[in-house]
């Protein structure tokens, strides 16, 4: 299957027959107000045609910010630092990885504080694959994208580095740093008091004509925050990708599947139990299901609302260092992703053996209802 952004990124797509369902409704609303003088609207009627939102209440303001070091309260951020984008290599395919590496470094342009590898080093990387097992990732490759202003915009480098996955297979990770110019973007929609609005809803059962049938969906201010979010990073993730296939064999969509990908994100708002608080952190997508960690200041957010086709994502929020003296946070921020790579792609593995175990049963089992068992193909 061709993979397209609306097909990966499908979380707010309206289906076509939702299309007609509102074209519909607004058509039938329009007619029967103006004849409501002849016909006047019953209860219901009046309640359906209320053109008011449910709720009136604005996206949450963003909490105060505060600097654990100087011990006061700061002007607050939340800034996304790197997006890392997981993939799988067959060992037997590093040599075709390493003229990858090569095409990746003719298109761009080498980092100066980057993985400095001469020929030597990247021609001996099939000797990774045979006799590396190791748990970290090794840095392979640092570049800064060159013929690609659009997203020059939004990141400045890409790091490509391996780790030993399995006897069979190597997990690459692939790694953007994100600019100021596009934080500039996150801070104003977390900035933004976006406003409720009422949105025409259907069960599951109704057809798109049957307006009588119609209710009513409401969406606060901190779903509109929400859904500015995902596509601001959903759109990000997507040209990533593009950019990277241009140079790289990207195994995951081959597969059908967008690569699972892992948002490290730096703050100084603090955790508060505050309910406007929460509110806050709601708006920005930060999950339900959290891992908090004191030690490293830092929570993983778990994210279950991914498409089939869109992969899982992960997300960290990183409060930075308690002190001069202790830089444990610090560290952690520029690892925490390394920690859930290889889960994040062994996960996505199993979904995609369990998805084509299950079309290939269904292309067996048709077959057989049909007593051609002789010639399954």
């Amino acid at each position: 299957m061709k993979l397209s952004y609306n097909k990966v990124f499908d979380r707010y797509t309206i289906s076509f027959s939702d299309k007609l369902a509102e074209s519909s409704y607004f058509l039938h609303r329009t007619l029967r107000l103006q004849l409501a003088k002849i016909f006047p609207l019953s209860e219901y009627e009046k309640y359906l045609f209320d053109g008011e939102p449910f709720s009136k209440e604005e996206a949450a303001d963003m909490p105060q910010g505060f600097d654990y070091i100087e011990k006061k309260d700061v002007d607050s951020f939340v800034k996304l630092d790197y997006i890392d984008l997981y993939d799988y290599l067959p060992k037997e395919d590093l040599p075709k990885f390493i003229k990858e590496l090569k095409k990746c470094v003719r298109r761009n342009k080498i980092s100066p504080f980057g993985a400095l590898r001469s020929r030597e080093d990247i021609d001996k990387i099939d000797n990774f694959g045979r006799y590396y097992d190791g748990q970290a990732f090794t840095h392979i490759l640092s570049v800064r994208f060159r013929k690609n202003e659009k997203l020059q915009q939004f990141c400045s480098d890409l790091s490509v580095s391996l780790r030993n996955l399995s006897a069979t297979f190597l997990l690459v990770q692939y790694r953007v740093y994100i600019t100021k110019e596009f934080n500039a973007k996150i801070a104003e929609v977390c900035k933004k008091k976006y406003s409720g609005y009422t949105t025409v809803y259907r069960q599951f059962n109704t057809p798109w004509y049957a307006v009588k049938k119609f209710g009513r969906s409401s969406h606060t201010g901190n779903n509109v925050r929400q859904e500015k979010i995902y596509k601001m990073i959903s759109q990000l993730k997507w040209q990533i990708l593009m950019e990277i296939r241009k140079t790289y064999s990207v195994r995951f969509w081959d597969d059908g599947i967008f690569t699972p990908t892992f948002e490290t994100y730096s703050t100084n708002i603090r955790p508060s139990n505050e309910r406007r608080n929460l509110e806050f952190w709601d708006s920005i997508s930060f999950g339900g299901l959290v891992d908090y960690a004191p030690t490293y200041n830092a929570c993983v957010c778990w994210d279950y609302k991914h498409g089939k086709n869109e992969g899982i994502r992960l997300s960290a929020f990183c409060g930075g260092n308690y002190s001069r003296d202790d830089p444990l946070p610090e560290i952690a921020h520029h690892n925490i992703s390394g920690i859930y790579g290889g889960y994040l792609t062994a996960a996505t593995l199993e979904y995609v053996a369990d998805r084509d175990i299950a079309i290939c049963n269904k292309k067996i089992s048709k077959v057989i209802r049909k007593n051609k068992t002789s010639i399954v193909k």
